[in-house]
């Protein structure tokens, strides 16, 4: 999504709808009913619940709603 790759573990689906750009700053990945991943410009919300900023390239992890940030280099 944008600049950040984001892997959902936790959705069962053998098919899961792309990511969807929303705006230019604003980014939406919903791959199953448990999952709504949001990136609004540099603020991460899954689920409703705020994250904080990320950087470019960071990348997410969201497995069974723990959500994890790699920082990138």
């Amino acid at each position: 999504m944008g600049s950040h790759r984001v892997v959902v573990t936790d959705c069962y689906r053998t098919s899961v709808p792309p990511p969807e750009k929303v705006d230019d700053t604003v980014y939406r990945f919903t791959p199953c009913r448990d999952a709504d991943v949001l990136i609004r410009g540099d603020e991460l919300v899954v689920n409703g619940q705020s994250y904080g900023h990320i950087k470019p390239d960071d990348s997410i992890l969201v497995d069974h709603s723990v959500v994890s940030v790699n920082k990138a280099e």
